[in-house]
């Protein structure tokens, strides 16, 4: 039981996170766990052999950890457009009906 209720769910969102973050790519664009809106420049190594990424905030730039990311935004080419509305029977402003008004009969 111990293990479904603390050691399970900390480990699917640990495998949750390195998918996000395996599918990172230079021009994505991420939230971080600060609530940052990024785009992401490069990942890459520093000095230690530690993976960093290096994020632009909108004119500055920062190096962060992969685990400050908290997901990826869709990339343009995800977004679904929404189809444009098609109307039936358009009518003008002085065309339309005038409303019913309840309990009389016309």
């Amino acid at each position: 039981a111990v293990y479904f209720i603390f050691y399970r769910p900390t480990v699917e969102a640990q495998n949750r996170q390195r998918r996000v973050v395996a599918g990172l790519r230079p021009g994505d664009e991420i939230v971080t766990t600060s609530g940052f809106i990024a785009r992401l420049l490069d990942v890459r190594e520093d000095e230690r052999g530690e993976v960093e990424l290096l994020l632009d905030l909108g004119g500055v730039t920062v190096r962060a950890r992969p685990t400050a990311v908290a997901e990826r935004l869709p990339r343009p080419e995800e977004v679904a457009q929404p189809p444009h509305p098609v109307m039936e029977n358009p009518q003008s402003e002085g065309e339309r009906a005038a409303p019913a008004t309840p309990g009389r009969d016309g």
